[in-house]
């Protein structure tokens, strides 16, 4: 039983690497590297740290839920609130387009933030991994 090593999420809270991540777009873990390479895509591995950002398959998917999550919650306040009160009925536009295109661009929009948010999720929960280590509670070590 040796020393045991700090995961990567163990010492930086939720709100701590949210904030690194969705606000100042930096890698979670040591706040320097860059994590978009793009409007949309991220780096393999921070360029300061070396924590790997997608260590599996698919990491990115919940954040693609979250981004139309958004647009969901956008046509649906809209479409509660046309049925209620006729507001874009009265600006002289067609409901169904104008909630659509709303819809759509804030999912846009929420995209960014959401990939961002959801990855500082992954991070706080220990689903990255530093270099080639295993990404989870234990990584490589199954007795720490």
């Amino acid at each position: 039983m040796g020393a045991r090593t700090i995961r990567p999420g163990e010492q930086t809270g939720l709100l701590r690497a949210s904030w690194r991540l969705v606000i100042r777009e930096r890698c979670p873990h040591c706040g320097q590297g860059r994590f978009f390479t793009g409007l949309f895509g991220i780096r393999e591995r921070c360029t300061h740290c070396d924590l790997r950002y997608e260590a599996s398959d698919g990491a990115w998917i919940g954040s693609l839920a979250l981004g139309y999550g958004a647009g969901a919650l956008i046509a649906a306040l809209m479409s509660f609130s046309q049925v209620a009160w006729h507001w874009i009925d009265e600006l002289g536009l067609d409901p169904l387009w104008t909630i659509a295109a709303a819809s759509l661009t804030t999912s846009f929009f929420a995209y960014r933030p959401a990939k961002a948010f959801w990855f500082a999720a992954l991070y706080r929960w220990d689903f990255m991994a530093f270099g080639d280590a295993t990404p989870g509670p234990h990584g490589d070590n199954p007795e720490v």
